[in-house]
């Protein structure tokens, strides 16, 4: 059996492939009635939809109605096929797919999942026979070449080996298993310089797929023929939009009661190109005027309902004051720009939003001819200017701006787009304005978490000068980071790509963009449904307009359609621009603001066949509005289901263009609130699927031309009744998918999830099995706790069971041991222990994560007098006596800070009362602690904050301080459990506080302190498993019994699936694996997330408890565990395996896993089960 892991592609791949696909399956609707057909497609819809969200069971379900229903629909048996390989079910994947071979022969997938299994097991003659066959169809496969590599070298057929493998890498260099076979033939073949360069180029692949690979899902990466197939006769992303529903705009701005008029002269003095006077005042009162302004919808009252911020730029103070209205929910709206402390009467230009402080309302940034201003939203419906004291120094000429995570560091930084350098100008001179004039170096603000930025413009490689409009971050590559483009004026737009340390790469000839020359507005979207971001650019010029496809492979390609649509080389001083789907199909339509006395608004409706129409009379938009229009913000003002549009005019009123009847068509819209990403949730991506149409959608902040519209995405959905697919991809790389989503609601969806924590322990309590805690937090390898420094780990750990919650069942102690979280567990020795002792005391393992040796020896600690401290204060000498006094998930807080784990420093200081004559003095600290992960460590180290272990001191009267006497306390080992301290001797006086100070996120719930000296009696039997067995299990429920933190996790409610990544390695195979927890021997149980060990004990070994004793229980397990966060040492992959006398993870060159006998025996026999893309 095997368990592959996957990978969420995009299926455009196999479109491309539509000569081999579609001409096998000519059988497929013979005589089928279009209603069944329908059933048939939607059944195979929703299965490749659940696919690739590693939902198998339930797609597995959806293909097998298909078949049901018409038994000889070749989709459906070719797609269950595949679905039951997916979950290591190979015989019925054989038996399916076998009973259509007879019907499509020379099918490519049908061929290529056959040949696997019979790869698999032992056949590989036939599989040769097989992936010929899948070759013969498509010669360019490069998972087929790569297969056919590996069996020719196994069977020392060296020459036919290297001609697969190097046609593979051909084909597809990023396949690293190609690389490393490709080593070895070419080592056996005595070329050892490119060997060891083929072995390096696979390292290097393999450690960097834990950034790359962040975050995927869990769905098959063994190329595009094992993966479910779409029914090109069904519904399509490439299917023909309906004819429309005869959606109107109105110009409702004087009913609404906005009374904003734009100050900028209704007839300019200025036009670009001219020759100026080369004065400061005429840039002031004619050229500034002229290029603003913008406007933003946002929801600044959190009431649900999209207000509207309106920036403004007259010639003289009193003609430029911004203005902010407040959705009065019935049509209106309401000035509330006193009360809100928003009337800037700069020279306002753009206008951008986003919560840079993560406290759940919008904040406003305004850019000016002159110095911007940065808002912070108090949440109480007024703003604070922080714009000194957040360290912003935005003088100049500010044009566009946006909020955006460059970092990942789940805070907004800020990006601001600079014009021109007016510094130069002489007075009585005259110019060509802008051409004669330097543009002004943009400024990228790094977000430092804690309500400052701090300028990394030079850093991150973005500090050029090109008089910059509009800058739009996307995700254009997929690579889910947020890359840049910014558009320019009089000199092309550039496009950067992310390159993940801060600092950014120009491909824009790469991207095949330099041809695409000057830019105002700008816009991306997913236009033509391929799931790549597409690009909009208008130029302001003759030079029209650009509608740039995305082609996936990095580059862009000009869309001839609508370039003869639009007419090309039209001059239609456009300015701002935007993707929009108005008439809710599903499609995303163009809409453009422009300079014209025949009107405003333009708007090229998307038919959805690859062509666009001009639909602005259609619309009732022909003639609207007249000259002056600038920027457009686009949201759903009236929460009717529908787009709805507001513009900006130079000396005129506003437009504010209702949608009517655009909600005659079904919708969704989409709220994503970030929880680990930044709060607004800039930067994820939805996936929304309705019948057989997929759209995909960032949210992103600034955008068009100086503006930002609402970041709720709504999502036409045409005539669907039903929703199949909502996705969320989140910037941290969690993915979500909200289940039963109805059409025609707004969905407020909110990140959950945690990427990594531990191994979960469940024991029987006679009625189910209940969540202890995790265990093995000293076990993980690879992270880093400082620079080039990585945590040392500890590999064993005692956890305490209450008798009460451990029970006999059938004669056995029975206990669960699941991985449930992105990460790999390596168990090598478990073990029972169970503890009798007298029912008055209480009995604790000598157990703390420390973050180095000397670790704690194994000891029991027995208790009966525990009592609290006297007085307990935080650092800021706060009483929290009673929030420690008793164990019940109330902690003292702290300030946190924007890194995982890691928060500012805090203390708690305690009294323990009077200790003379004391013989041992124990505390006793019930806790838990957020972990820290090897990214938030760097991020920390790269703002000068080091991760500092607790400390305890003790108060020197003769000092007068505090002095520090065990300088690694320790912490509890993650979710609640507790942890014993012995401080005995440590007192110099007889003034008996501590002080326990860190930086990491420790919450203490209870604290004790007991002078008992451990004399009582307790009887302890050691208990080996009798039996254990590797199985999958699913995802047990995560639970917040209060709301808050920490979570418990119910086993009795487990999830089939989890958006979480794979490392990518051999396994251990499901099944009897008692041998490998008998003895800490490096030959471990190899754990997959999803996965559990069900491990039992014999009851009888424990003896009878004694009269008047209880019984309690100690799980000791020792092990490993390694996340994947970007900065774990081979955090994406199952290699190299720890071990016992390794000197540190990762260990030197001079070290290896052992090699013996013994262990490659374990490996051929119980790691068998390949997971992840990089196949050996």
């Amino acid at each position: 059996m095997i368990d592959v892991s996957k990978r969420d592609i995009a299926l455009a791949a196999i479109v491309a492939l539509a000569g081999i696909v579609i001409g096998v399956y000519i059988v497929v609707f013979r005589d089928v009635a279009p209603d069944k057909a329908d059933q048939l497609r939607g059944h195979n819809a929703r299965g490749v939809s659940l696919m690739q969200t590693g939902q198998l069971n339930d797609a597995v379900e959806e293909f097998q109605k298909a078949v049901d229903l018409d038994p000889e629909y070749v989709y459906g048996h070719i797609n269950l096929g595949i679905a039951y390989f997916h979950s290591g079910a190979d015989d019925r994947a054989r038996q399916t797919l076998s009973s259509v071979e007879a019907l499509d022969p020379v099918n490519a997938h049908l061929n290529y999942v056959l040949a696997r299994l019979d790869l698999l097991q032992g056949q590989e003659a036939a599989a040769i026979e097989r992936f010929n066959e899948v070759l013969r169809l498509d010669p360019n496969d490069a998972y087929t070449n790569y297969y056919l590599g590996k069996i020719y070298f196994d069977a020392g057929r060296i020459p036919e080996a290297r001609e697969r493998l190097e046609k593979a890498i051909q084909v597809d260099g990023s396949l690293a298993a190609a690389h490393y076979n490709l080593g070895l033939v070419l080592l056996q073949a005595g070329d050892e310089k490119r060997g060891l360069n083929e072995m390096l180029t696979y390292n290097k692949f393999v450690i960097r797929r834990s950034a790359d690979e962040l975050g995927q899902p869990v769905y098959l990466e063994e190329g595009i023929y094992a993966r479910a197939v779409e029914d090109p006769d069904g519904p399509s992303d490439a299917a023909t939009a309906s004819t429309g529903i005869g959606v109107r705009f109105a110009d409702v701005v004087a009913s609404s009661g906005i009374q904003f008029v734009h100050g900028a002269a209704a007839t300019p003095e200025f036009e670009p190109g001219q020759r100026i006077a080369s004065d400061p005042r005429f840039l002031r009162e004619d050229v500034a005027p002229y290029y603003g302004s913008g406007a933003a919808f946002l929801d600044f009252d959190g009431d649900g309902h999209l207000d509207l911020y309106v920036v403004n730029a007259g010639p003289t103070e009193a003609s430029s004051g911004n203005a902010l209205y407040r959705n009065e929910r019935d049509g209106t709206f309401a000035d509330v720009t006193s009360q809100a402390g928003v009337g800037h009467t700069g020279q306002g230009m753009g206008v951008a939003f986003g919560d840079f402080d993560n406290d759940r309302d919008p904040d406003l940034y305004i850019t000016n001819f002159g110095p911007d201003v940065l808002y912070r939203n108090d949440g109480d419906g007024t703003f604070t200017d922080i714009t000194v004291e957040a360290g912003i120094d935005g003088a100049g000429f500010g044009m566009g701006a946006t909020f955006v995570d460059y970092d990942h560091d789940g805070f907004l930084d800020l990006f601001v787009a600079n014009y021109v350098d007016a510094r130069g100008m002489t007075a009585g001179a005259t110019i060509r304005f802008p051409q004669e004039l330097p543009g002004q170096c943009n400024v990228l603000y790094r977000n430092t978490g804690d309500g400052a930025f701090v300028d990394m413009t030079v850093e991150a490689g973005l500090d050029g000068i090109a008089r910059s409009v509009t800058p739009v971050f996307l995700d254009y590559d997929g690579d889910n980071d947020t890359d840049l483009y910014l558009g320019n004026d009089g000199q092309p737009g550039v496009l950067y790509s992310n390159n993940r340390d801060g600092s950014f790469a120009d491909v824009t000839t790469k991207a095949g963009l330099a041809g695409v020359t000057a830019s105002r507005g700008v816009a991306a979207g997913d236009y033509n449904g391929d799931s790549f971001v597409d690009l909009l650019v208008n130029s302001g010029t003759t030079n029209g307009v650009w509608l740039l496809s995305n082609r996936g492979d990095g580059s862009f390609a000009a869309d001839a359609s609508f370039q003869q649509a639009a007419g090309a080389g039209e001059d239609r001083r456009a300015w701002g621009a935007s993707f929009v789907d108005y008439d809710n199909d599903g499609y995303l339509d163009v809409m453009l603001v422009v300079d014209q006395p025949e009107g405003a608004v333009v708007l090229y409706r998307n038919l959805g066949d690859g062509g666009f129409v001009d639909a602005t009379a259609d619309v009732g938009l022909q003639g609207v509005g007249g000259a002056g229009g600038r920027g457009l913000t686009l949201g759903d003002h009236d929460s009717d289901g529908d787009v709805d549009v507001f513009v900006v005019r130079n000396g005129a009123n506003p437009m504010l263009l209702e949608n009517e009847g655009g909600a005659r068509n079904t919708w969704l819209k989409v709220t994503t609130v970030g929880d680990g990403s930044n709060r607004m949730g800039l930067g994820s991506k939805v996936e929304v699927k309705a019948g057989g149409r997929r759209q995909k959608r960032e949210v992103s902040g600034g955008s068009g031309y100086l503006s930002q519209n609402s970041p709720n995405l709504l999502f036409g959905l045409g005539e669907e009744q039903q929703i199949g697919m909502v996705h969320v991809l989140w910037p941290s790389g969690l993915r979500q998918r909200p289940n039963d989503v109805a059409v025609n609601q707004a969905l407020t969806v909110t990140e959950q999830g945690r990427k990594s924590s531990c191994p979960l322990l469940y024991t029987w309590d006679g009625d189910q099995y209940t969540f202890i805690s995790d265990f093995l937090g000293a076990g993980f390898i690879g992270i880093l706790v400082g620079p080039d420094t990585y945590y040392q780990p500890d590999s064993d750990e005692y956890v305490k069971v209450d008798g009460r919650l451990l029970r006999e069942r059938d004669g056995k102690y029975t206990i669960r041991i699941t991985e449930q979280l992105e990460e790999v567990s390596y168990l090598d020795q478990v073990r029972l222990l169970v503890v009798d002792h007298p029912s008055d005391t209480e009995v604790y393992p000598n157990e703390v994560l420390k973050m180095g040796p000397p670790f704690p020896e194994f000891e029991v600690h027995v208790t009966g007098d525990a009592r609290p401290p006297v007085s307990a204060t935080d650092g800021d000498g706060r009483d929290i006596l009673s929030a420690i006094s008793e164990f019940d998930r109330a902690y003292p807080t702290f300030q946190l800070l924007p890194y995982q784990g890691i928060a500012k420093s805090h203390s708690v200081v305690l009294d323990l009362g009077d200790l003379s004559g004391a013989e041992r003095v124990l505390l006793l600290m019930d806790g838990w602690i957020e972990y820290w992960n090897s990214e938030s460590v760097r991020q920390a180290l790269d703002d000068g904050i080091a991760l500092q272990a607790p400390i305890l001191q003790v108060w020197r009267d003769d000092e007068g301080r505090w002095v520090t006497v065990i300088e690694d306390l320790g912490f509890p080992a993650g979710l609640p459990k507790t942890m014993t301290v012995d401080l005995t001797g440590v007192f110099p006086s007889d003034d008996y506080r501590v002080r326990i100070a860190t930086n990491m996120e420790v919450y203490w719930d209870r604290i004790r302190v007991s002078t008992a000296n451990d004399v009582a009696a307790v009887n302890i039997a050691t208990l080996k498993p009798d039996q254990a067995d590797l199985h999958w299990r699913g995802y047990p429920k995560l639970h917040l019994p209060d709301g808050n933190n920490p979570p418990v996790f119910l086993y009795d409610q487990p999830n089939d699936s989890a958006p979480l990544g794979d490392q990518a390695g051999y396994y251990t195979r499901f099944g009897d694996v008692t041998p490998l927890l008998d003895a800490p021997d490096d030959q471990y149980v190899i754990m997959h997330h999803g996965e559990e060990i069900a491990i039992s004990f014999s009851a009888d070994e424990a003896g009878p408890l004694p009269q008047g004793w209880k019984r309690d229980f100690l799980v000791y397990v020792d092990g490993y565990v390694k996340d994947m966060w970007a900065d774990t040492a081979y955090g994406s992959t199952v290699a190299p395996l720890p071990f016992h006398d390794m000197s540190s993870y990762p260990y030197t060159d001079q070290e290896a896993y052992p090699d013996d006998r013994r262990r490659q025996e374990y490996l051929r026999e119980y790691n068998t089960r390949w997971i992840g893309r990089s196949l050996p």
